[in-house]
């Protein structure tokens, strides 16, 4: 073996081990296929998808370091959508953050990525589980519910109350948020599986 094959092999390792990072610390991923197998298209393309977007990013995956990765990260449900083509993958920890990113990528791109999958947390979604929490309540709109609520209690009055009764408030709080998110689910037919 010749050193210019060992270096490629190298290179290829610390490509997959880079995705594999990705996508064990990144709460969120989306998979946007490129059917064509193409590029991105135009220079400046990853600028533009996470612009003015927080704690988001996107990258270009070839298929077969996609596929190693996502294998070697505990993913392996998900490493068939990598098979063909390469893809567009936004990660992120901020569900918002990669929501906008993901429509923003599709408004660019149009015709050429497909949107094949993605995951959140440990949870494998498919294509049209993820366009239904896309059309879902955001984050913003959850924690300004909570906030809401939280308000109706006025400031003086949380303020005297015991820290039990301040856990407990909130612990409603997140309840009721919690059951929002479920309503949604289930009226849009999310059904997750681990």
């Amino acid at each position: 073996m010749s050193g210019r094959d060992i270096l490629l092999r190298l290179r290829r390792e610390l490509q997959v081990f880079r995705w594999e990072r990705r996508f064990r610390d990144h709460e969120y991923a989306v998979i946007l296929q490129l059917p064509r197998g193409g590029s991105w298209g135009r220079r400046g393309m990853r600028q533009r998808i996470v612009a003015d977007a927080e704690h988001v990013d996107a990258r270009y995956c070839s298929p077969w370091c996609g596929k190693k990765a996502l294998e070697r990260a505990g993913f392996p449900r998900l490493s068939p959508l990598f098979i063909s083509a390469p893809a567009i993958v936004i990660f992120g920890v901020r569900p918002d953050s990669v929501f906008e990113a993901t429509s923003r990528s599709r408004d660019l791109l149009k015709d050429r990525a497909i949107l094949a999958g993605g995951k959140v947390g440990d949870r494998i979604l498919t294509r049209d589980q993820w366009a239904a929490l896309e059309s879902g309540p955001s984050e913003l709109q959850l924690w300004a519910e909570l906030v809401s609520h939280l308000n109706q209690n006025s400031i003086p009055r949380v303020l005297h109350r015991s820290i039990q009764e301040l856990a407990s408030s909130i612990d409603q709080s997140t309840g009721r948020i919690s059951a929002l998110m479920d309503r949604h689910a289930h009226q849009s037919g999310v059904t997750t599986s681990p």
